[in-house]
């Protein structure tokens, strides 16, 4: 299964998933737009701004260790 399909089915209040789905389709465009351009002699790589995902990161690393802790 892939991390949306996780995300889809992982029962959690509708914050913790709204960030998840945040999570998967940002990250997702920001791939898929470096993915499927023709490739150049010159190439501008994602920002820090493009890639700053710390809070969803944040809240799935806080889930990830409930869970292990249970």
């Amino acid at each position: 299964m892939d991390f949306e399909g996780v995300s889809n089915n992982y029962k959690a209040p509708k914050s913790f998933k709204d960030s998840m789905d945040h999570l998967q389709k940002s990250s997702r465009e920001i791939a898929d737009s470096h993915l499927h351009i023709m490739i150049r002699k010159k190439e501008v790589l994602p920002n820090a701004t493009q890639v700053d995902f710390k809070n969803d990161l944040d809240r799935l690393l806080g889930e990830i260790v409930r869970i292990l802790k249970t």
